[in-house]
């Protein structure tokens, strides 16, 4: 799975306006890619590849920072311009647009110890799974077996 950037609408030539800005939206706990400690800016991997795109650039930035679906409402919304980073799935591509991926990230499933481990995605139909909403893991799961 590779991370994408979106991109909500066009960027300007980078030095074509001084005084151009773009509103990011990051997830205040998406460690760690993106998030804020108590009593700190914004930081992580994503919140790094921003300001060094920022120092290269001259764009300034501004972190709008929520939780994970809080970042897509505010793309929606246009309360931020672009997001930190995400994975391309069928239900974003119908209302986002996306850069080439800037990283690649792997997940994983994860079972309790006296659990049997399912290893199949046809051997989880009728299990009870958790996974963050509106993130790319539910709707990957949810699209082989709406169950």
């Amino acid at each position: 799975m590779s991370c994408a950037v979106l991109l909500a609408g066009h960027i300007a030539p980078v030095h074509a306006n001084p005084r151009l800005f773009l509103k990011v939206a990051i997830d205040s706990t998406y460690s760690p890619f993106t998030m804020v400690l108590p009593a700190s800016d914004p930081t992580g991997l994503f919140v790094d590849i921003w300001r060094l795109w920022s120092e290269e650039t001259g764009v300034s930035l501004e972190f709008i920072v929520s939780d994970w679906p809080g970042t897509l409402q505010n793309l929606r919304d246009g309360q931020a311009d672009v997001h930190s980073g995400l994975t391309v799935n069928e239900q974003r591509a119908k209302w986002m647009d996306f850069s080439q991926p800037i990283h690649k990230i792997n997940t994983s499933l994860f079972f309790r110890a006296d659990e049997k481990k399912c290893l199949a995605l046809d051997e989880m139909s009728g299990k009870r799974v958790v996974a963050l909403k509106e993130s790319y893991q539910l709707h990957s799961l949810s699209d082989k077996d709406p169950k």
